[in-house]
């Protein structure tokens, strides 16, 4: 992520940059760079269900006033950690990808690590 951004801030100096993210504090990007950073939706829904309300209607106004959507940063599609569903993981890119069609906004897949067994490599097709 940090090459991704760091290539559009030195095409588009002015350019703003919102980050969803899991865990903002091990993005590396610096500080100067002025980067939003929201949580995912979803995140941990079923123990924050309140909380994943907001970050649904974050995601969508985002997204809504966005130029473009960039999906990458690094590994997002794995199913080799304990507690990790591939099937999970696939439907929230699914459903993110799709906020984005509904209003149109170009969307660029960069950069993003995939680490799946053969199985779920063929869903991915």
């Amino acid at each position: 992520m940090l090459s991704e951004v760091g290539y559009l801030r030195e095409r588009y100096p002015d350019c703003r940059v919102a980050v969803f993210t899991y865990d903002s504090k091990s993005t590396l990007l610096p500080e100067s760079w002025n980067v939003g950073y929201f949580s995912y939706f979803p995140n941990g829904f079923r123990r924050r269900p309140f909380a994943n309300v907001g970050y649904f209607f974050r995601t969508v106004w985002e997204i809504f006033r966005s130029d473009l959507v960039v999906i990458g940063g690094g590994g997002i599609l794995y199913d080799n950690e304990a507690g990790q569903s591939f099937a999970k993981q696939a439907f929230e890119w699914k459903l993110r990808t799709a906020i984005a069609g509904i209003f149109r906004k170009k969307t660029l897949f960069w950069g993003i690590g995939v680490d799946v067994r053969p199985e779920n490599a063929r869903k991915l097709r």
